[in-house]
């Protein structure tokens, strides 16, 4: 294999070092080296890697929208059996035996799973658990409200201490229409209050 190039337009093709003239010029033979197996071996791995990357990639896909669809059946047949003990509902209890049975018969025996499927909520436990979802929140709101305040509280005893190591003579005075700007007058104060303020 050869190549040629162009340089500025001077091409170089006598022997001569001197000799000049525009035009492609002839340059040095060269062969590609050959590639080392060590080098075709990396070159195999990443290609497998690449593929591999793209399986797992699809794998993952897949799964997600398996898991989504499995917790939309789950979601449906756990409504099918808390509504099965709903009075008047002879239809969706039919349809609730027919599922257990179906469920019987393709798992092995509910001890080995180990799941439970709760077939009815009580009233009180619903009662106590949003007792106890309403007693969260609020404890939770407290904690928020005191991590709050303690910030504020802790930012306003700086600033007092600052104000108390300058002294008062040296802390910063607002004058009258800085005050009104910044809203500290007195919204109730009569016009003489007022003046003798500022």
């Amino acid at each position: 294999m050869s190549a040629t190039s162009e340089r500025g337009g001077q091409s170089k093709g006598a022997p001569e070092e001197g000799d000049l003239r525009p035009g492609p010029i002839p340059e040095q033979r060269f062969k590609m080296p050959e590639p080392s197996p060590e080098f075709r071996d990396a070159m195999v791995w990443s290609v497998r890697a690449r593929d591999a990357l793209r399986e797992v990639e699809v794998r993952r896909g897949v799964l997600t929208e398996g898991f989504a669809r499995l917790a939309i059946v789950e979601a449906e047949r756990l409504e099918l059996l808390a509504a099965g003990n709903v009075v008047g509902e002879n239809e969706t209890r039919g349809g609730v035996a027919r599922q257990l049975i179906a469920a019987a018969a393709c798992e092995p025996s509910p001890q080995m799973t180990g799941r439970e499927t709760p077939l009815h909520v009580s009233k009180a436990r619903r009662r106590f658990e949003k007792k106890v979802r309403k007693a969260l929140a609020k404890a939770r709101r407290h904690q928020q409200r005191h991590d709050t305040l303690l910030q504020y509280e802790t930012e306003m005893f700086t600033a007092m201490d600052e104000l108390r190591r300058q002294g008062r003579d040296r802390a910063p005075k607002l004058t009258r229409e800085e005050a009104e700007a910044v809203a500290l007058v007195l919204p109730h104060a009569t016009e003489a209050l007022q003046k003798k303020q500022g």
